[in-house]
């Protein structure tokens, strides 16, 4: 299913339409490998602690939990709001001195994934802005915890090298774009599937509704829609009819974050053209200090990170439609469209430090290139160069605070792992 092709503008007075809206191997063998270099100290935060909060453990599921026991990325996913405040704390006295960024907000390897026409960091839930450091520190620590895991801890400082190289190329650039990386054109084949697998697949991970949920739901879809006519009064007359839908429970870090998932009428007639639409509630910023948190409409923080940093593109991406009975204080919901190629890259993916190598350059470039833009070319030609500066001055820090993070997280997840204090 295709919708008819908007222009910028078009979809940004559809989404002021909406405002306000809501839903209630082996060590590295290759030139990648060098011997570690010295690190300076950075005296580290003793507060929060990276461990679970225990209504979150009480809340967790055992499937859950045993992944997180299970698994040091698994665990490293899960705690993000923690960890984004430690990065806040170390860098209290430093952050005034840069321009705020865009951030992707939870920038680690596992959000990088490809469709058959794109490729990059997708996710943007946490998406806000804020002191560009946050994406640096998050993305350096998903980089030390895979070398790690996979036996390339020698080649940890050339990867960092080669993250922060394509982050100041896409920040001197915003067109800037590496070639694509080995490992998407490897996997892209091999995860190819037909239209009816995947509608099957979505279908598999769909928890039923109840009575209640369900009328929720369509009198939401239905409101959406209107707004969606609104702008697009030629769309095809059952375009949006939900067909199946239910609670879905998939992810790491937004395991606990409300979702739905709907298999609704496509533009054309074919089952095969039908769209899925994952909705999902805004997640929780609260607590991350040096964030800039919209005080209202703050639901299209992931619009603008999405348009603005992301290269995978969604048919639908949108805030919905408040529920006549949904309570004024609760969470903003957004959707987005599933693409039926969507595939993320995982960990063990990788058959070589040199596949990781470029993954990390590329996701860096675009971080970089999305991190500052104006709608004033010169004060963004400005803003770049700040930022410039602010990494040359801070990059030393950025790669302690990753480190020490991550050698913290580690010890805490031994303690978690094996049932110690919490």
């Amino acid at each position: 299913m295709t919708l008819p092709s908007w222009g910028r503008h078009t979809r940004l007075l559809f989404l002021t339409a909406l405002l306000g809206a809501s839903l209630a191997g082996s060590q590295a063998q290759t030139a990648l490998g060098k011997p570690a270099t010295p690190r300076p100290q950075v005296a580290a935060p003793q507060s929060p602690r990276l461990a679970p909060e225990p209504a979150q453990v009480a809340a967790a599921p055992p499937d859950l939990l045993a992944r997180l026991r299970g698994d040091t990325f698994n665990y490293f996913r899960f705690l993000n709001r923690l960890w984004a405040q430690r990065v806040c704390e170390a860098f209290a006295a430093d952050v005034q001195q840069a321009p705020a960024a865009q951030l992707h907000g939870d920038a680690h390897l596992e959000q990088y994934a490809f469709t058959t026409t794109a490729r990059g960091l997708d996710d943007f839930d946490d998406s806000a802005r804020g002191p560009l450091v946050i994406d640096l520190v998050r993305f350096l620590g998903s980089i030390e915890l895979t070398a790690r895991d996979r036996g390339w801890r020698r080649g940890t400082d050339t990867l960092f090298d080669r993250f922060l190289e394509g982050y100041r190329k896409g920040l001197a650039d915003e067109h800037y774009l590496p070639p694509e990386p080995a490992v998407v054109q490897r996997l892209r084949p091999e995860r190819a599937r037909s239209a009816a697998a995947f509608i099957a697949f979505a279908e598999s991970v769909m928890i039923p509704f109840d009575k209640r949920d369900r009328a929720a739901i369509d009198a939401s879809i239905r409101r959406f829609d209107r707004l969606l006519r609104s702008v697009n009064p030629n769309l095809p007359a059952r375009y949006l009819r939900i067909k199946r839908g239910g609670w879905v429970r998939v992810g790491v870090g937004s395991a606990l974050t409300p979702k739905v998932l709907l298999r609704v009428e496509g533009s054309g007639p074919s089952p095969d053209d039908d769209v899925i639409i994952e909705g999902k509630q805004l997640s929780d910023l609260r607590g991350v200090s040096c964030l800039e948190i919209p005080k209202t409409a703050e639901a299209f923080r992931v619009i603008s990170g999405t348009e603005q940093i992301g290269r995978l593109k969604h048919e639908v991406l949108a805030v919905v439609p408040r529920l006549p009975a949904a309570p004024a204080a609760g969470s903003d919901w957004w959707v987005r469209s599933w693409d039926p190629s969507y595939s993320e890259v995982r960990v063990q993916d990788y058959a070589s430090i040199e596949e990781l190598a470029e993954v990390v350059s590329d996701a860096g470039a675009q971080l970089g290139a999305g991190a500052v833009v104006d709608v004033s070319p010169s004060v963004e030609a400005q803003k770049r160069r700040l930022a410039q500066d602010a990494l040359a001055r801070l990059e030393p820090k950025v790669r302690a605070v990753a480190h020490q993070l991550v050698e913290e997280l580690l010890e805490e997840w031994s303690r978690f792992k094996t049932g110690g204090p919490q």
